[in-house]
């Protein structure tokens, strides 16, 4: 349930008055005064499903003037009455409370800019200390999330104010992280650790994930509920791809940072993506005809762009995902063929693969293994051309 003041000018209360009691029967209402003027301010509980019908005849009561009226949705946090059984209290928002929702994501204040920065600083040490508990943490912090959510709301209703302002928006906020990312000293840190290799890594199973996760960003946008926000901001991981973007750019490793703009991007179509979706199937729709119009043009224009980037994201993670297969299979085989030469000889092995050729360092104590017989043996196993530097260490075994 929530609980709607309906402010008017006091000479019009009748115009209203029998609009209000369609809805509820359990309406009260006070004298206020209102800019030098005596105004009645209506009080009623409804459910939320009813609330978008309620405003709308409420605002097109004609002989209320522009400026006269007022509309604040309350929530509702219990409604107890003596002898009848307590009522149900929705965490479900209405259409007008999400689209007022939106509007607050068209624009950060400095304080969301500054939350962040912070945000991505956060990211950067808990990538270099290589402690994930401090990416996790800053996760939660950065409001990059709603940006994106309210980005799919207004293809939904169709508003071309909230589409525009809250994209650019969310933009900006991943540029943001980048550039914090990339400005903050690092000394020492020279190369990718393992964490950033865990964080930019693009595999096919980020695709279901990411269509998940937008979806469910959406119907915790539609709740309200803050604490299910910061969960989803957790799955969705904006920020650290983006401090690890800017990692990557400031100490030139373009493979870490290719890879993280790749993540980057999925989780972005995807929240546009799986957002607009959903909250077309649970029934949001526009209040005006014009922006009816404007809304199938605009969301099917979204969802063809959405998809059009999913289906190329997939094709290209899914490439991905079968080079890594491969990869793996190949050392798995190299890694039998040296244990099967060497036996318990080793000291140290190197392994490097790349698309064509794959190179390998050993070293072993007193190898008696041919270097071209060993080359040719992998070559023919891996279909790839092989090359081996072999270090030899020379031991006299002592017995007992």
């Amino acid at each position: 349930m929530k609980r709607l003041e309906i402010t008017v000018p006091k000479k019009k209360t009748e115009h209203i008055e029998g609009v209000v009691k369609d809805f509820c029967d359990d309406v009260t209402y006070n004298n206020v005064e209102k800019d030098k003027g005596d105004f009645v301010q209506f009080q009623v509980v409804v459910t939320p499903e009813n609330i978008d019908e309620l405003i709308e005849k409420v605002r097109h009561v004609k002989e209320i003037k522009s400026g006269e009226l007022t509309i604040d949705i309350l929530e509702e946090s219990a409604k107890i009455k003596k002898g009848r059984k307590m009522e149900h209290v929705s965490s479900k928002m209405s259409t007008q409370e999400m689209y007022s929702k939106a509007l607050s994501f068209t624009r950060f204040d400095m304080v969301s800019w500054i939350l962040i920065m912070l945000s991505a600083g956060i990211a950067v040490f808990g990538i270099m200390l290589e402690n994930i508990m401090v990416v996790v943490g800053a996760m939660v912090i950065a409001p990059l999330i709603g940006p994106f959510i309210s980005t799919s709301f207004g293809f939904v209703i169709g508003d071309r104010r909230i589409i525009k302002d809250s994209f650019l928006n969310a933009i900006f906020g991943v540029f943001l992280a980048v550039a914090i990312a990339f400005i903050i000293p690092k000394p020492g840190f020279n190369e990718p650790n393992s964490l950033m290799s865990l964080i930019a890594n693009p595999t096919l199973i980020m695709v279901p994930l990411s269509i998940f996760v937008g979806s469910a960003s959406a119907l915790t946008f539609l709740s309200g509920n803050k604490e299910q926000l910061a969960g989803v901001a957790v799955a969705i991981a904006l920020v650290p791809p983006a401090a690890v973007s800017g990692i990557s750019l400031s100490i030139g490793a373009m493979s870490a940072f290719l890879n993280s703009l790749v993540v980057i991007l999925t989780n972005m179509t995807a929240l546009i993506l799986a957002g607009s979706l959903t909250f077309k199937v649970i029934g949001i729709s526009p209040s005006t005809y014009y922006r009816k119009k404007v809304s199938q043009k605009k969301l099917r224009q979204a969802i063809m762009i959405s998809a059009f980037s999913m289906i190329f994201i997939t094709v290209f993670l899914g490439y991905l995902t079968v080079q890594n297969i491969r990869t793996t299979d190949i050392n798995a085989e190299m890694e039998s063929i040296i244990d099967s030469n060497f036996a318990d000889d080793i000291l140290m092995r190197d392994i490097t693969i790349s698309e064509q050729q794959v190179h390998i360092e050993i070293v072993a104590i007193n190898p008696d293994v041919s270097v071209k017989g060993l080359e040719e043996e992998l070559r023919a196993a891996t279909n790839r051309k092989v090359s081996v530097d072999l270090v030899a260490v020379q031991a006299e075994k002592i017995e007992d």
